[in-house]
Order: C-alpha cells, then structure tokens, then sequence
C-alpha cells in the first residue's frame, strides 16, 4: 500500500491543471455529484453529532486534515478531538456552496465547499464563521473516501478599496 503524505495546496492545484476531465464527464461528473453531495450531507451530520461511525466510513485510513489554524492532524488525532466527552462540538453545520471536479480517469476528485459553523467555546460563549476547504476523495473499492481536507482561515469581509486621485 502506499504512503500518502500531505500535500500542499499549491501542489494540488498544479496537479489539478495537469489532468483533464473524462471522455462523458457529463454523466459521470453528475454521479459523482451526487454521491459526494451526500458525502457531504453525512460530513456535516457527522459533525453536529459526534458521530465516528460516518468518518470511518466516508475517510480514508490515512486521511489527513489540515485546520484552519495550521494544525495537520491524522484521522485519529482529528476524530479524538472532535468526539472525546466534554468538547462544545458545533451547534450548526450548513453547506453553502459546494463544487466538484473529477479528475484523471475518474478515481479522484476535488470538492471545494464552503460551510457556515456554530458552536460554543470552552466558557460556553457562541460563536458563528465562514470556512472554505479543499477536500480531495478518491475512489477505494466502488466507495469515494476524503483523503485529505484543508480548511482556510475564516472569511473576513474585507474593507472596499478606495482609489486616492492626487
């Protein structure tokens, strides 16, 4: 079996230049729409309820997530913080915009999404933010498996530029 490590971002989108879509990608791309929408549907329920179960199904062995705030965390790391007693966990987990493109011969694909979560933090205070991530699945046995995920920092609403005419 081989070894994934982590791959930078760059790196993926470089990679993702490099690959064509598929011969019928219309058919094929609609399939595996659909199967990675509900992927993300059981992500996002996974997420509100502490479930292991759902990641252990739809994450590879060696999936890998890189967080918002830098960390790189193997499958187990990541699945012990989000489901060991006494964590907030998230309080809202909601898709709001979610693109899929399928690569190579159809055994890998990129999602791109970007989700609003809510939670509380350790002092029981709410809060609520923007993320995007790069998800990147690939095709095991008949079943798509997420391999790696890396989270960006929060959105921020940047401040409109203003022109200055001397």
């Amino acid at each position: 079996m081989l070894r994934r490590t982590f791959i930078p971002t760059v790196f993926l989108c470089a990679l993702t230049l490099g690959l064509g879509p598929l011969p019928n990608a219309k058919s094929a791309d609609s399939d595996v729409i659909k199967q990675l929408t509900e992927i993300q549907r059981q992500w996002g329920e996974g997420e509100l309820k502490k479930d292991r179960a759902i990641y252990d199904r739809v994450c590879a062995d060696d999936y890998i997530q890189g967080t918002r705030t830098g960390q790189v965390l193997k499958k187990e790391e990541w699945l012990k913080g989000i489901t060991k007693p006494g964590v907030q966990g998230l309080t809202e987990y909601h898709t709001d915009t979610m693109d899929v493109q399928v690569l190579g011969n159809g055994t890998v694909a990129l999602e791109t999404v970007q989700v609003t979560i809510a939670g509380r933090d350790e002092q029981g205070t709410p809060w609520r933010t923007t993320i995007r991530a790069l998800r990147v699945f690939e095709k095991q046995k008949g079943q798509w498996r997420a391999l790696q995920t890396q989270f960006s920092p929060p959105l921020q609403n940047p401040e409109p530029a203003t022109a200055h005419i001397d």
